[in-house]
């Protein structure tokens, strides 16, 4: 406390250059804004220094069965190089059966996805995934978004969002419709939390807004076994059971989750 300059604050997990990644049962935990805006895990090619190192990638990266808790934002992806120097484009990427919980007062956002290329001739993430993820806020937070589409141009190509369960927040999925192409989203459950200001809002509009997904008014329509003590498993009960496109349950599977970390 004596020395607030000594660390400096990022993410958990980032990768810059790699290929044929597998990440799973791990529990990331505890990232807060400083450094960085508070993510878990940052997937971003990069090409610094003298920038002769063009064959930066982030290629075929699969994260799945994680436990990731009390972060500021969940993922940040990018397509290409964010600075002048030239990457390969960011490609084939797979988010499915984890278990996300974000802080807003880890960070200002308090958002799941943010996909972007920081400049308005970059390239999009190319055949991005994300399935079966529950993401939640935590209780009594409000939270900015769900997913961002950020700047200028095409962000994502060739994008599935479905099945997963997700705290709407404020602002929800922003500017999917502008900034992604060739995609689908559908089947996702949005959980609303009463208390927010723009609550009204979004329920009177939900289904211009989100055709092809469902909603539930309040953490407890979801059908949680027992929330308030974090077990987020689906009773039977739940409307979002066995409600995928694939049959299974909306979300994550917590017990494969709980077993595997």
């Amino acid at each position: 406390t004596d020395r607030p300059d000594l660390w400096n604050i990022k993410n958990l997990f980032e990768v810059k250059n790699g290929q044929r990644i597998l990440v799973e049962e791990c529990l990331f935990e505890n990232s807060w804004q400083d450094g960085q805006k508070g993510e878990a895990i940052v997937l971003t090619p990069r090409n610094g220094g003298t920038g002769n190192a063009p064959w930066q990638r982030v290629w075929d990266i699969t994260i799945r069965n994680n436990d990731i808790r009390n972060v500021g934002n969940g993922f940040l992806i990018m397509g290409d190089n964010s600075l002048e120097n030239p990457t390969e484009q960011t490609q084939r990427i797979l988010f499915t059966n984890n278990f996300i919980e974000v802080t807003e007062t880890a960070a200002e956002f308090a958002r799941f996805f943010k996909i972007n290329t920081q400049k308005p001739d970059g390239r999009p993430v190319k055949d991005l995934t994300i399935t079966h993820n529950t993401m939640l806020h935590r209780d009594g937070e409000l939270g900015s978004a769900a997913i961002l589409f950020e700047y200028n141009g095409i962000q994502a190509d060739r994008l599935v969002i479905e099945n997963n369960i997700m705290s709407h927040g404020q602002y929800g999925v922003q500017n999917i419709q502008s900034r992604a192409t060739n995609y689908r989203f559908a089947s996702n459950g949005f959980v609303f939390n009463p208390i927010h200001p723009s609550y009204q809002f979004w329920l009177n509009n939900f289904d211009a807004k989100y055709p092809g997904n469902v909603k539930s008014d309040t953490l407890t329509d979801v059908g949680f076994v027992d929330a308030a003590n974090g077990n987020y498993r689906l009773a039977e009960s739940s409307p979002f059971k066995h409600a995928g496109t694939d049959g299974l349950d909306l979300g994550a599977d917590m017990d494969a989750i709980a077993t595997m970390t």
